[in-house]
């Protein structure tokens, strides 16, 4: 049999916890909509990080384009770079 462990862990810890697994979720949905919404997508795996600089949970995708090394950029500039190429081919400012 393992032995089990017990911690005490403070009210604050927890929280962040908490915190940290809501923002994973709202991250996942959010990568969900992008992927299935953008047909055209070059997202070929996504990957969670902590940014200890924003103090968040940060979700990254790996992209590639035209045959150059894959790199990992955060889902919200992919978002961001497919929604003004959509304002952008919508409008006709080419």
């Amino acid at each position: 049999m393992s032995d089990s462990v017990t911690v005490k862990v403070s009210d604050e810890d927890y929280q962040k916890v908490l915190k940290a697994f809501k923002e994973i979720q709202q991250n996942d949905q959010e990568i969900d909509r992008t992927i299935l919404n953008n047909p055209v997508s070059r997202v070929l795996q996504t990957r969670t990080i902590w940014n200890k600089q924003l103090d968040a949970s940060v979700t990254e995708g790996l992209v590639s384009f035209d045959g150059e090394e894959p790199a990992w950029i955060p889902m919200r500039t992919i978002q961001g770079i497919y929604s003004y190429l959509s304002k952008t081919l919508n409008s006709g400012q080419i």
